[in-house]
């Protein structure tokens, strides 16, 4: 079976990630101006970052507490940038029916995950508030681009800065995982501020506690 790419302009395409024959689910959508221009505004330094395992009812205030930890500017930009995630994370955790949402939050400058590769996970939801959005190939070019890596020059497709994205993964079953990266970007002078979202693992820390 080949699986399926699907795509749409409203929240709710992301709940087709739990269809068997769905590998990606995409939400096409960008943040209000004023949220981009803030976050495009920020020195890497002054974003948010952080990793948490939140049960699903404490996911506003873990992220209260990520955000408070980095020192993130008290206005209506940050509140608005808090709410967000915190939307995708809880509609992640009814899609994946997890009483418990790891959440990372990654500031990158270099070349992190450049590596084309499958995730190790369920199924996992990507989103880039800011920078260059995560880059993915098609089923049918998955082996080249695992074989060949960096020298890969068939078909490469990226999502949009801010686009929302729920990824299946290997442990879903393995010809299923969509093969992925992050956008190799050392050297750019580019800052990412990028959203991971997972079912709770073995490699989510400990479970954060009010």
């Amino acid at each position: 079976m080949t699986p399926l790419i699907v795509a749409g302009a409203r929240l709710d395409v992301l709940d087709r990630i739990r269809d068997h024959e769905v590998a990606l689910a995409i939400w096409r959508r960008a943040l209000p101006p004023h949220l981009s221009d803030w976050l495009a505004g920020q020195d890497a330094g002054a974003l948010p970052r952080g990793h948490i395992l939140a049960s699903s009812t404490d996911i506003v205030a873990a992220l209260c507490h990520i955000f408070e930890q980095g020192g993130v500017t008290q206005n209506d930009e940050r509140r608005s940038l808090l709410a967000d995630i915190a939307r995708l994370a809880i509609r992640f955790s009814m899609i994946m029916a997890a009483p418990a949402i790891d959440i990372r939050l990654d500031v990158i400058t270099g070349d992190a995950c450049w590596k084309f590769h499958r995730d190790r996970v369920p199924a996992r939801l990507v989103t880039t508030y800011r920078g260059a959005g995560t880059q993915w190939v098609a089923p049918v070019d998955a082996a080249a681009a695992l074989q060949q890596q960096r020298t890969f020059s068939g078909n490469l497709l990226t999502l949009l800065p801010q686009e929302v994205a729920i990824f299946k993964g290997s442990i879903a079953e393995e010809d299923m995982g969509i093969v992925h990266r992050s956008p190799p970007i050392a050297g750019s002078g580019e800052t990412r501020l990028l959203c991971v979202i997972d079912p709770e693992s073995a490699a989510s820390p400990e479970l954060w506690r009010p």
